[in-house]
């Protein structure tokens, strides 16, 4: 029993530091990306070139251009999974740090909530 309680609590230990990890790497990447200039002026300006705040408004473009063929495919799999990946291991990590995640309904609404940018 005790042997089980020490592997539980070195997974936990493990899942927080891989989450603190995940969360820099996050961040530095939605805030400097992969560009490390602003070509639009000021931060304002560049925010409001950059950014999109309506859920999914972003994929429903990429599929009205994929089935008018407006765009080149690559590009439509390239963000979509550049959207996708980054946020993937928050999928893994939530439900070993917090317990109430293992339960389905509120991993959904977490995720829900995250994904609309709250």
């Amino acid at each position: 029993m005790r042997i089980i309680k020490s592997h539980r609590r070195v997974l936990r230990i493990i899942g927080i530091v891989a989450g603190v990890l995940y969360l820099i790497a996050l961040a530095w990447i939605l805030f400097n990306g992969f560009q490390s200039k602003m070509e639009c002026g000021t931060w304002m300006q560049y925010v409001g070139a950059h950014t999109n705040f309506v859920p999914f408004s972003t994929i429903s473009f990429y599929f009205s251009s994929f089935t008018s063929g407006m765009m080149n495919n690559s590009i439509i799999v390239r963000n979509l999974l550049g959207n996708f990946l980054p946020f993937f291991p928050m999928g893994i990590l939530l439900p070993m740090l917090f317990w109430r995640m293992k339960r389905f309904p509120w991993f959904l609404l977490t995720q829900f909530f995250r994904n609309c940018g709250f």
